[in-house]
């Protein structure tokens, strides 16, 4: 589940400790009143499909820890 994708599509993954509920994650990372910055309209997405975090090496975007099969 730790996966947002921000308002211009970048995808920040965390661990499951520091995973913000998704009203945080909407204030931090959506935008807000027009569309995207690349005229694509919002790109915010909270827990979309990601990799699984215990093949390659991915980092939480809070804390920096090395996600694991867990955190899947």
């Amino acid at each position: 589940m730790p996966r947002i994708t921000t308002k211009s599509a970048d995808a920040l993954d965390f661990c499951n400790a520091h995973m913000p509920s998704v009203y945080d994650a909407e204030v931090r990372f959506r935008y807000r009143g027009q569309p995207g910055p690349d005229g694509r309209g919002n790109c915010f997405e909270y827990d979309p499909e990601h990799p699984d975090y215990g093949q390659d090496e991915y980092h939480c975007h809070r804390c920096g820890t090395l996600l694991n099969s867990s955190d899947n």
